[in-house]
């Protein structure tokens, strides 16, 4: 019998609907302290990363003398204030993730977000019973571009690299993905196909007919 995919996801920008609140937020905390980031500095230093790693780079880069903890928890604070205006999922992702769970294929959460948002976003839509293990930006060490949150993932499903299929959409989480050994489709939520170019596939959006194969585009 031939094995079934394991499918492991991204949460921002492939679940919920919610990276442009996570640019918002780290873009004015940025502008709060001094320093005049703009979308092109969100992309090479935050997207896909967990927050203080995001922090972290962009602190190095420019040499700036911030508290990098500090700003992440206000960078966290704001987005909480924006959130409160509403949360929305990406276009039919929640009846995606159903009917993959309908006919048993195993999934994983791998996100850098904090656990706290991650349950929150998943009670939110009904989706905690789907998904048999949360990774979130606390139970890491290494950041994205480097393949800890996945294999720690594929080790605690007890199942093969392989075997995996990841859910992305920033080029950090691609390249974590193929560093793990696993094939990754990226979803142009918040990049570009041309930014994604090294995913295995390109996805313009979710089926919303509950087939389990993604439709795919080429680049």
């Amino acid at each position: 019998m031939k094995k079934q995919n394991v499918y492991l996801f991204d949460m921002n920008g492939v679940i919920i609907d919610d990276e442009h609140l996570h640019e918002q937020a780290t873009l004015g905390v940025l502008e709060h302290h001094g320093y005049h980031a703009n979308t092109s500095d969100y992309k090479q230093f935050f997207a896909g990363r967990t927050r203080d790693a995001g922090f972290r780079n962009y602190h190095k880069a420019h040499a700036a003398s911030y508290d990098i903890h500090a700003l992440a928890e206000e960078k966290d604070a704001r987005y909480q204030e924006l959130a409160l205006q509403g949360l929305h999922t990406v276009d039919h992702v929640v009846a995606y993730i159903k009917s993959l769970s309908k006919i048993g294929h195993t999934m994983a959460i791998v996100t850098g977000a904090p656990r706290k948002e991650a349950k929150h976003v998943l009670e939110t839509f009904d989706l905690t019973d789907h998904f048999l293990q949360i990774i979130t930006g606390e139970d890491v060490t290494l950041s994205k571009p480097h393949p800890e949150g996945y294999l720690k993932a594929a080790a605690m499903l007890q199942v093969s690299p392989a075997d995996c299929i990841v859910v992305e959409d920033a080029p950090m989480g691609v390249q974590a993905a193929h560093r793990a050994g696993m094939r990754v489709a990226a979803v142009t939520t918040t990049h570009t196909p041309t930014e994604l170019h090294e995913a295995d596939w390109i996805v313009r959006h979710f089926t919303d007919n509950h087939r389990v194969q993604f439709q795919l585009q080429a680049v």
